[in-house]
């Protein structure tokens, strides 16, 4: 469903991370089935070569399955796990509701970096993977890696959320960052997009859909509050003047798109709007792609800051949301009776299906490869297609596409 960059540093970062999955995770994984609006449904499930693809090198049409729709897809890919990383559809977050459905329908935990679904079908979508037995997870959604939800769900039990605030959205904060230093808003916005933080067509971001989105997830997952998206009072930063977003600077404020949210009554009052404030305030500190939440909790005040992190924390979304949770029932942290038979299924991977582009608190992640006990009487035992299938790398992934990443510290889920 689309292979652009996202998607293709996603790929990157499994590879050049092939000895820190394996070693820290056990996990070894095979790459089953891309989707691209230009080179169609692929689908091979013994492996594609994904260094091949990486460099443009698609595999012939006899030599892969080719699909006409999202579910003969996933049928012939038969993925355990999905990747849902498509374009957002800010009104009805198709098709990748749809999508998601079909993953879990088939068999396949789903793992969104696509706020749309979570905005418009999160209790219809948990309800099919709770009667599934799959895990939907979509930590990516807000703040792209830092794990919000997990920190809500693992770390602060029994807190309740009156409010938040912050600057979600990059492309924005570039695009003011570089009029305060003399450009014009046109080439603000080809900066953005130049570091690769904005779309093509960036007015989602300039017209505060997308931050107004990513409040709407806060909302509706950490705050449990059904709220529509249209209740989210919402204004771009277009109408803001370069001349007034430089005069005010030089008088040491600044413009920020700030969201806020604040719990009233039994329901929520969300904006998403354009604040002059004050150089004491934080908010007023970010720079360039740098993002920030304010949680206000009945127990004490938490922040977390992303400082000017670059285009590969978009990239690295993806990976955070998914590679603990991938092997949170084996890893050596987790405690045996959590995982029956973790040690006898080292040697069983994973085989994923990655779709990108084109489009009740979370479930916890202890049980996403949930695996029965292997009969040791029973070596070559078989599992169902759709689960754990014995795999190795391709030979190809020995060696890396990419230049090797600083190490990422590895999480445990209990």
């Amino acid at each position: 469903m689309g292979f652009g960059n996202v998607g293709k540093a996603f790929l990157r970062l499994l590879i050049s991370k092939e000895t820190e999955i394996r070693r820290r995770y056990d996990v070894r994984w095979r790459l089953t089935g891309v989707a691209t609006r230009r080179n169609g449904w692929l689908a091979d499930p013994d492996g594609l070569n994904p260094l091949a693809i990486l460099n443009g090198r698609w595999p012939a049409q006899h030599h892969s399955l080719q699909a006409g729709n999202a579910r003969e897809w996933l049928e012939h890919a038969k993925a355990d796990v999905f990747f849902e990383a498509s374009s957002l559809n800010v009104h009805t977050g198709q098709p990748a509701i749809d999508h998601i459905k079909t993953a879990l329908e088939l068999g396949a935990h789903a793992i969104s970096v696509n706020k749309g679904p979570i905005v418009h079908a999160l209790s219809e979508l948990t309800a099919l993977a709770r009667e599934k037995g799959k895990k939907l997870l979509y930590e990516a959604t807000v703040m792209d890696g830092v794990p919000i939800f997990s920190m809500f769900q693992l770390g602060l039990p029994a807190t309740e959320l009156r409010g938040f605030s912050g600057v979600l959205n990059s492309t924005t904060n570039v695009v003011l960052t570089e009029i305060e230093r003399g450009r014009s808003f046109e080439e603000g916005v080809r900066r953005a997009q130049a570091i690769g933080v904005a779309e093509s067509d960036p007015s989602a971001d300039l017209d505060g859909w997308d931050a107004a989105v990513k409040v709407a997830v806060l909302a509706i997952v950490l705050m449990n509050v059904p709220l529509r998206l249209e209740q989210v009072r919402r204004t771009g930063i277009r109408e803001l003047s370069e001349e007034k977003i430089r005069s005010v600077r030089t008088s040491g404020m600044r413009y920020k798109l700030v969201c806020r949210a604040e719990r009233r009554g039994d329901g929520v009052d969300c904006s998403v709007q354009p604040e002059l404030l004050l150089a004491s305030d934080p908010l007023a500190n970010l720079e360039g792609t740098s993002s920030a939440l304010h949680f206000d909790l009945d127990v004490f005040g938490l922040s977390l800051v992303e400082h000017n992190p670059g285009c590969w924390r978009i990239f690295f979304a993806p990976f955070a949301a998914s590679s603990p949770r991938f092997n949170a029932c084996i890893s050596p942290h987790t405690p045996a009776s959590e995982s029956p038979g973790r040690t006898a299924h080292r040697e069983w991977g994973l085989r994923t299906a990655n779709a990108v582009e084109q489009s009740p608190p979370i479930p916890a992640a202890r049980s996403l490869l949930h695996r029965p006990a292997l009969d040791r009487s029973e070596p070559s035992r078989k599992f169902p297609s759709a689960a754990i299938s014995r795999c190795s790398w391709p030979s190809a992934l020995s060696h890396s596409a990419a230049a090797r990443l600083p190490s990422v510290p590895a999480k445990s889920f209990p």
